[in-house]
């Protein structure tokens, strides 16, 4: 049985990880395989909704959030 690759699931959901730090796409890598299930069913449902959008908010030093509207 091969081990999940939770980077490659997030990947070929549409999930860019591109710009996020190293530190944060650790804890990217380190997901389950049901936690990546549930950011991506949420990540569905938003890009499902004409209506909601998310804004990438980062500064330097901090930590980078999402703002969903």
């Amino acid at each position: 049985m091969s081990q999940f690759d939770a980077l490659t699931a997030l990947q070929d959901a549409g999930v860019s990880l591109v710009e996020v730090p190293e530190e944060q796409q650790a804890i990217f890598a380190s997901l389950t395989q049901t936690e990546v299930t549930v950011l991506t069913s949420v990540k569905d449902r938003l890009d499902a909704a004409t209506e909601v959008s998310a804004h990438l908010l980062e500064q330097p030093g901090n930590h980078v959030g999402v703002i969903i509207h």
